[in-house]
């Protein structure tokens, strides 16, 4: 373990020869900024080290360490070689051990000035960014005494006596704020779950990572498997507990792409899917289960009774089952975390049978309660295997979430006509000089909605109309090029006056407009504001220009019944 002398700011490394045990150190938790400093420079100091914004931090945190008496302190941007990959894993995996053993944490706080009241509605310090991050969660958990310092290394106050005001923040029982070692235990791993569910990461491997000292699970590192890892954290848990609040998950709001028919396995492909589990505890009964993880999927013995559900999938054998599992629900979670002081029964998740023995979850978007006498007096223990099959949240099954419209060239200034949409799923257009930007949220089921585009020529004379669309197979579009101004009139809801040809499976086109002039038309896949986009590039001659946008026209799928989506 190396640490920094806070008076001639070298790095130690312990255990070493002359000094066996490791010293009593602080530890500093922080946001990473642009200009962090590594363990290079630290070793090696050049001439414009100390204009670092970086190096100013780990001065910092060194004369506040030394002023309480630290003669040593760890810091994670240079007490790590990353450059050393094994050194790397080791580390991480570590990490929590390191903020547990440390004497103190001091917890920087660089967008919270520190003569602000902490406990006002809002306030810099509920809204600090150091609340929202997947690594500061460990940080916040595992130290015995946490210290909050703003923007200018002056106290804010500590973990202890902020605790009610954290613990809304971030909806963390106070227990595990107090103590979290001693009571780390009472917690059941949906209840961790749920206080990660909202927090963010750069990378997603990070986001099992970073819970891996949490749960107290060790497992070996494999950058660029994204997703995979937190399938990875989960089925380490299933080695070391019985607690099926694991499978007490939930499709979040604003991912359901088909309904009913979306279809899982047991295990969540994020956090997020236990963001309503703050109230979930682990329940003991006389049903127990082991686990293991085939290539048929997950094999587990369930009580099963039978699911209420309307609806079944086309490819189900014999319907639908509810297969109960050992958890409940408590009021007042935030404080009431113990075992078995409740009877609010067992939660179940629907299954539907695939094949002998083999089953799948559906109607993920729901935990059913189920009375603990039902459960006693009528379930049937079954023992099958669970398919699993980890769905991305829709924001990478739709192909974009903006549809971004541009030209080449200047325009005049583009005249608004704002419509009211029809639809929250469209969010209100900009429009500009030389681009148009559509948003198009995430909450896209079914259903598929388009925005036309009025484009004038000839003197506003004529008219053309661009129709683009996301529907949940993907991007659609089509040009009619001859559009009257009775038309455009018109165009105050749902398009109902023609049936449009809808385009997707070309990614260009010219077309003629009326005088000879040519259109053309392009699509590519691209960014926009960090997020997947659709660029959309509209040119033509002479006094083309963007005259109106329609928003929230229903183009229903019956519009292009055989089309697929482009690529």
């Amino acid at each position: 373990m190396r640490l920094i002398n806070t008076k001639t700011l070298q790095i130690e490394s312990f255990p070493c020869f002359d000094r066996p045990e490791i010293p009593h150190y602080a530890i500093l938790s922080h946001r990473w900024g642009a200009d962090e400093i590594s363990l290079q420079e630290m070793q090696s100091p050049s001439a414009s080290l100390t204009s670092k914004l970086g190096y100013l931090k780990v001065l910092k945190c060194c004369e506040l360490a030394a002023s309480f008496g630290f003669e040593h302190v760890w810091i994670d941007t240079c007490c790590i070689d990353k450059s050393n990959s094994s050194e790397l894993a080791e580390t991480i995996n570590s990490m929590f051990h390191y903020y547990r053993d440390a004497e103190v944490c001091y917890a920087y706080l660089s967008d919270v000035p520190s003569n602000e009241d902490p406990w006002m509605i809002p306030s810099k310090f509920r809204q600090s960014s150091w609340f929202t991050r997947g690594w500061t969660l460990q940080e916040l958990l595992a130290p015995k005494s946490v210290i909050f310092y703003g923007d200018d290394w002056k106290e804010i106050g500590m973990k202890s006596s902020l605790e009610k005001g954290i613990a809304s923040i971030t909806l963390i029982a106070p227990r595990a704020l107090e103590n979290f070692e001693k009571y780390k235990h009472k917690f059941s791993i949906a209840q961790k779950m749920a206080w990660a569910s909202a927090r963010k990461i750069e990378r997603l491997a990070d986001m099992a990572y970073c819970l891996m000292g949490l749960f107290g699970v060790n497992m070996p590192m494999i950058y660029g498997e994204g997703r995979n890892a937190f399938k990875r954290l989960q089925l380490e848990l299933l080695k070391e507990t019985n607690d099926q609040s694991i499978f007490a998950w939930k499709r979040a709001a604003g991912h359901n792409l088909a309904g009913y028919g979306q279809r899982r396995g047991l295990l969540a492909s994020s956090p997020v899917y236990f963001n309503d589990a703050h109230n979930i505890v682990q329940r003991t009964s006389k049903f127990q289960s082991k686990y293991s993880m085939t290539n048929v999927g997950l094999e587990i013995t369930l009580p099963f009774l039978t699911s209420q559900l309307s609806w079944v999938p086309k490819n189900s054998v014999s319907g639908a089952f509810l297969a109960v599992i050992q958890c409940s629900t408590v009021e007042n979670a935030k404080d009431d975390f113990w075992l078995n002081t409740h009877d609010n029964g067992f939660l179940g998740i629907h299954l539907n049978l695939l094949s002998d023995g083999v089953y799948e979850r559906i109607f993920t978007q729901a935990l059913e309660v189920v009375d603990a006498k039902q459960v006693t007096e009528s379930a049937i223990e079954r023992t099958v295997y669970v398919t699993q099959t980890v769905i991305a949240p829709i924001s990478q099954l739709i192909p974009s979430q903006y549809i971004h419209v541009f030209q080449r060239r200047a325009f005049p200034q583009l005249d608004h006509y704002g419509l009211t949409p029809k639809t929250e799923r469209l969010v209100n257009w900009t429009l500009g000089n030389e681009d148009v930007k559509l948003r198009i949220g995430a909450g896209i089921t079914t259903s598929n909605k388009g925005t036309a585009l009025l484009f004038t020529y000839d003197a506003a004379k004529s008219a053309c109309g661009i129709y683009v669309g996301l529907g949940h197979q993907g991007f659609y579009y089509n040009i009619v090029p001859d559009v009257t101004l009775q038309d455009i009139e018109s165009l105050k809801g749902v398009w109902r006056t023609r049936t449009p040809d809808m385009k997707a499976h070309c990614d260009r086109t010219s077309i003629t407009l009326k005088g000879g002039r040519m259109l053309n038309f392009a699509v590519r896949p691209g960014y926009v504001d960090g997020m997947r986009a659709r660029l959309v590039e509209v040119s033509a001659e002479g006094d083309f220009r963007l005259e109106r946008i329609v928003a929230g026209l229903g183009i229903l799928r019956q519009l292009w019944p055989d089309d697929t989506p482009i690529s």
